[in-house]
């Protein structure tokens, strides 16, 4: 797994967004950084709106378990692509990515792929749930998702909302593109301070 840089880079946007000493990160006032958004903004458009595209090009850090993919995004967005049936053992690694690089933030993203899920082993269901204790789940895109991959994803992230007490928004797209425009606006709404507005 390829984490190289990624502790330095989180310190440094909780720096940037004068993060307290608990780790927590205000919305609402300018103090998210430029070089720490997550989506651009539009300067065509006169109330300075996102433009509702989420950049994936740098990630700070990427992991591999088992078959399935995870890339991180600073400040606080995780894409995630799933090949094959999440085990006991690819679930650790999974949670454990999340967790090191997502638990500072109030509300955490995420990009799913899961044309690829065909199984989820009860133990992988129940670390993703006790993870929503340690991570912000706010708002999850899935993509790709066959009426069997819906079902699993529907039962993990129930069991994680259970747990966690929080509400998780939660949507199921056909495509990326139309997951990637549906999560740029969930984050202008979280995260006004990047529309540009003053």
């Amino acid at each position: 797994m390829n984490t190289e840089g990624a502790g330095s880079a989180a310190e440094g946007h909780l720096a940037a967004k004068g993060a307290d000493a608990g780790g927590a990160v205000a919305r609402g006032g300018a103090r998210w950084s430029p070089g720490s958004r997550l989506l651009e903004v539009d300067a065509d458009r006169p109330d300075g709106a996102c433009s509702a595209q989420v950049p994936l090009q740098n990630s700070t850090a990427e992991g591999s378990f088992g078959l399935h993919r995870m890339r991180y995004h600073a400040p606080a967005l995780i894409e995630f692509d799933v090949r094959g049936a999440i085990s006991d053992e690819d679930a650790r690694g999974i949670t454990g990515f999340i967790v090191e690089h997502t638990r500072m933030f109030p509300d955490v993203l995420f990009l799913v792929d899961v044309a690829g899920l065909d199984a989820v082993s009860l133990g992988a269901r129940k670390l993703a749930a006790a993870s929503a204790q340690q991570v912000a789940y706010r708002v999850m895109a899935f993509h790709g998702a066959t009426f069997q991959a819906r079902l699993l994803v529907t039962l993990t992230v129930g069991a994680m909302r259970l747990l966690s007490g929080t509400r998780t928004e939660v949507r199921f797209f056909k495509t990326a593109v139309e997951a990637r425009k549906w999560l740029g606006e969930r984050h202008c709404a979280l995260y006004p301070a990047t529309t540009g507005a003053a």
